[in-house]
């Protein structure tokens, strides 16, 4: 690793230890320099085992540490607010976790203090970082289905937490469908195919169940004159997987992952009218991930190598604090549909 490479810590050894320190590394942009767990003597088992040099039990002790640049988080939506504040007020570039807040303010408070201190902040949006996403954005962008009409997303799952009965942060109101996966949907939405200016939602859980939302609905109008469904359930048993359906004016596409790998598994078809639907092959290694590599590091990589230029260079990163910000609001749009049900106005 370069001297002049800049020097990371690492906050949560979970998804910290199993995507952020290898994907760090794979940038070779960056020394993943500390790292921080909150279970007294877990960050020095990892540090050891990774062959990091400093460990925290503190994360207040790791964002106050004068060696490190920037701080990667990788904790529940409800704690990394304040671990973020602290960060950027001790002069830190960030990457975030999404979504970015349990609500918008905190959310937005992240953002007036990083800009004020100059301060660059990414969040780990993944999906249109492989390349599957690239090339249905690509054809989208380019006119090939002609003006897009509607948009399906079914993402049916039975995650490890709700399989297990776990009572963890996935399984109480810092997880569930919307905060776990409804996120993603919306981020990609809008980068495929324009942003969202109605909504209308409608949540439920397993009876007798955890405290999260399992199921989520949405009917979502774009600016675009478009129109979306989504569909996810994070307790399906047997569930057939995320799959995104796109319909255009002269052609349509379909996005699907069957496979156990929530990034790396996708394939894409593409067809026009009077044409059979082709499936488009791509590489292993462009998916984002090698046999048996957890694809969510390639993924990662690719968010984090642009995040570094840009803490180079000052430019912005993307996805940036404002896409998560955007996607925040989205979300408090969503619980109020689902509190209240009625349509709501979405407009950016």
């Amino acid at each position: 690793m370069a001297s002049a490479a800049l020097r990371v810590g690492v906050v949560g050894t979970g998804y910290g230890a199993a995507v952020l320190i290898p994907a760090i590394r794979s940038t070779g942009l960056a020394e993943v320099a500390a790292v921080c767990a909150r279970t007294p003597g877990k960050a020095r088992q990892v540090a050891d085992k990774l062959l990091i040099p400093k460990a925290f039990d503190r994360w207040e002790d790791l964002v106050a540490d004068p060696d490190l640049q920037a701080v990667a988080i990788a904790v529940p939506p409800d704690v990394q607010p304040l671990i973020a504040k602290e960060a950027l007020q001790n002069g830190k570039h960030l990457f975030l976790e999404k979504p970015v807040a349990m609500d918008l303010e905190r959310a937005k408070e992240l953002q007036a203090l990083a800009s004020r201190r100059h301060l660059t902040c990414a969040v780990d949006f993944e999906f249109l970082e492989c390349a599957p996403w690239i090339s249905a954005r690509r054809l989208i962008h380019e006119g090939k289905l002609g003006e897009v009409a509607q948009i399906l997303v079914n993402w049916q799952v039975e995650t490890y937490s709700s399989r297990m009965k776990l009572l963890n942060w996935k399984t109480s109101p810092s997880g569930g469908a919307l905060n776990l996966f409804m996120s993603h949907a919306f981020y990609y939405v809008e980068k495929l195919a324009g942003p969202f200016v109605r909504l209308f939602a409608a949540s439920n859980g397993i009876p007798g169940g955890h405290a999260a939302e399992t199921n989520l609905y949405l009917l979502g109008e774009l600016a675009s004159g478009a129109r979306a469904a989504v569909s996810i359930g994070t307790a399906s048993i047997q569930g057939s997987g995320h799959r995104v359906e796109i319909y255009g004016s002269r052609g349509s596409l379909v996005l699907e992952n069957v496979s156990a790998d929530y990034i790396a598994g996708f394939s894409l078809r593409y067809a026009l009218r009077n044409e059979d639907r082709k499936l488009i092959a791509f590489p292993e290694e462009s998916a984002g991930s090698g046999a048996g590599v957890d694809g969510r590091i390639g993924a990662t990589a690719s968010i984090l190598t642009r995040f570094f230029q840009a803490i180079v260079s000052g430019a912005a990163a993307e996805p940036s604090l404002p896409d998560g910000i955007r996607v925040q609001e989205l979300m408090e749009w969503t619980k109020q549909s689902c509190a209240h049900p009625r349509w709501i106005e979405a407009t950016p």
